[in-house]
């Protein structure tokens, strides 16, 4: 089953997620964003902000800062050693 996407303030307005570009909306192929302009009327959105997946109450925002902050705390939590940043700074 796919996952679901809806727009905060119109959740009965839901479109099927088909790859990471695209959804289909009442059986027509666009972009997030042409879905999130569609559905709200507007020119532009910025479509991680104003997306929801169907279910949950995060954005794909919120979704995506969880995700970058569960990664950052793994990566940390791996290795006592610093990493290499492949460059060194002197400090006067």
């Amino acid at each position: 089953m796919l996952d679901k996407i809806s727009i905060i303030n119109h959740p009965d307005k839901v479109a099927e997620i088909i790859d990471d570009k695209n959804v289909k909306f009442n059986g027509v192929l666009m972009s997030f964003n042409q879905f999130g302009c569609l559905v709200t009327g507007w020119k532009a959105i910025q479509i991680y902000a104003w997306a929801k997946i169907v279910g949950s109450d995060l954005t794909l925002a919120q979704m995506r800062e969880d995700k970058i902050n569960q990664l950052s705390t793994a990566s940390l939590d791996s290795s006592d050693e610093p990493k290499n940043l492949g460059y060194v700074r002197k400090f006067d």
